[in-house]
């Protein structure tokens, strides 16, 4: 085998190394997106309903507000339940979870690879799997560089990018929170 056909095998390989991981990545954020809205959704109806039955009891809670207030959230939970199933959360995670399967046997095809036209085979077959599902986003590469990769990653971050990271683990993290705690601090300071 030449050295520039080496060469190339091992850059293919790293390519479909690297976006078979940022998948692997990808996801994971889509199912504990699908995860947590689902279960911020059942924590949202139930909430509704426990207040709703609660209301029957002492229908003066919020004063003269009470019917607008319940109508307004009953609204925003059917909303919510509307919307959340487009996302397709999890018929996306298991595109990608597929995907990312088929890379490993493409980097065990091309660990076997001797010639021109099987590297050039193994390239469109990668090139398809690129084209067949979404693409991860820019922060499933950061996150896994960063948090997951071994010492031996051949791709480091700059500091802006480790920034950017952590500020996007921190809304994310914090846009979870709130979502399961807005209910509470909406009952408490109304």
């Amino acid at each position: 085998m030449d050295s520039k056909l080496s060469k190339n095998i091992s850059s293919l390989s790293d390519q479909i190394w690297f976006t078979r991981k940022c998948r692997i990545r990808a996801s994971e954020r889509l199912l504990s997106n699908y995860f947590h809205s689902n279960l911020i959704l059942v924590w949202y109806s139930f909430l509704t309903f426990s207040f709703s039955v609660y209301l029957i009891k002492d229908s003066d809670f919020f004063n003269q507000n009470t019917d607008i207030i319940m109508v307004l959230t009953t609204g925003a939970v059917f909303t919510l339940s509307l919307f959340i199933p487009q996302l397709n959360l999890k018929t996306r995670y298991e595109k990608l979870k597929k995907n990312y399967i088929a890379m490993q046997g493409l980097v065990s095809e091309l660990s076997l690879c001797e010639s021109k036209n099987t590297f050039f085979e193994i390239q469109g077959d990668y090139q398809e799997l690129l084209d067949s599902v979404e693409n991860h986003r820019s922060f499933d590469m950061l996150y896994f560089v960063h948090f997951e990769a071994d010492k031996n990653c051949s791709r480091d971050l700059s500091f802006s990018e480790v920034l950017r990271l952590y500020v996007y683990v921190f809304l994310r993290t914090s846009f979870i929170t709130l979502a399961y705690t807005f209910p509470i601090f909406s009952v408490v300071f109304l």
